[in-house]
């Protein structure tokens, strides 16, 4: 089962994923134990966003 949402924790990495599919990612509070106070962000997790990410991951580990 996947989940409808993603989310990152780098906001360069969101901001190059949001220009790359041109969409907006949303922001949150982080409320997870450990990261308090601190931003998350999130993408509608569908097959075209998976591609740009797994791009871009791949891009990062050359």
């Amino acid at each position: 089962m996947r989940k409808d949402y993603y989310i990152i924790n780098n906001k360069n990495l969101a901001i190059t994923i949001s220009t790359l599919l041109n969409e907006d990612f949303y922001t949150f509070d982080d409320n997870r134990e450990g990261r308090e106070g601190k931003k998350c962000y999130s993408f509608k997790n569908t097959d075209r966003f998976r591609e740009i990410l797994s791009l871009v991951n791949n891009t990062r580990n050359i």
